[in-house]
């Protein structure tokens, strides 16, 4: 449980980075968040892949609407683990939901704003979650589909589709590459104009598709994934800042 060094963190007046989970309940958390800003200290949880520029990237395209509205984020994160190589994953107090899941719910969020509403499927090993998949309504009206798993290999990749286009993230952690394809020009069936009928056909869209191809934008993070989140974190320290 990470909630028992943050708070003798806190305690003695240190800025905190702590690995994800930061703690074990939603009621444990907000807790650590009050004694922090009371006590003035900076905390930060380790979403590492919130800060991955790539990411950052499609945050950046989320946030501005480069391709309109964004209606549909999905991920998924996944890899056979065995349990007698990794117990601690397969530990009550952790699973494949807060240890995996954590990051692309955190993602959905800063992607598609606060969330409304959960379902969720799960498989168990025991009393531990080993496999789920979540959909989320998010309060703008968009939708995320996440996935996660112990047991499989899943594909690890991330889009979000908007209105007007969509981006991609492949994988979906610990990318340094970010691939957008705008969405092509709507046409009718009751379209009288042959040019129009003709750029409709399946063969001349794809041939379009192919020469407007846009290579992918390529961001480097260095040799390690978590060292955005620790210069990101560094910086505030170096600001003063609490929050």
């Amino acid at each position: 449980n990470h909630a028992l060094g943050v708070r003798a963190a806190i305690a003695a007046g240190k800025p905190v980075l702590v690995e994800k989970p930061i703690a074990l309940s939603a009621q444990e958390t907000a807790a650590l968040v009050a004694a922090a800003r009371k006590a003035k200290v900076l905390l930060v949880e380790n979403l590492w892949c919130l800060t991955v520029p790539a990411a950052q990237a499609m945050i950046e395209h989320a946030d501005r609407q480069t391709f309109g509205k964004p209606v549909l984020f999905s991920l998924d994160f996944g890899f056979p683990v065995k349990p007698e190589l990794y117990p601690a994953l397969f530990s009550p107090q952790l699973g494949v939901l807060r240890d995996r899941g954590v990051y692309g719910v955190a993602f959905a969020r800063r992607l598609l704003g606060p969330i409304e509403d959960m379902s969720a499927y799960v498989n168990w090993l025991g009393d531990v979650d080993t496999s789920t998949t979540l959909t989320l309504r998010h309060r703008s009206g968009a939708l995320s589909k996440l996935g996660f798993s112990f047991d499989a290999l899943l594909s690890n990749k991330a889009t979000l589709a908007c209105s007007g286009g969509i981006f991609r993230l492949e994988p979906s952690f610990g990318a340094d590459s970010l691939t957008s394809e705008a969405a092509e020009a709507q046409v009718g069936p009751l379209t009288k104009v042959r040019g129009n009928r003709i750029r409709s056909l399946p063969m001349v869209k794809a041939l379009r598709r192919w020469r407007k191809a846009v290579k992918p934008e390529t961001f480097a993070f260095g040799n390690d994934v978590h060292l955005p989140m620790l210069r990101h974190f560094v910086d505030l320290v170096a600001a003063g800042k609490t929050e």
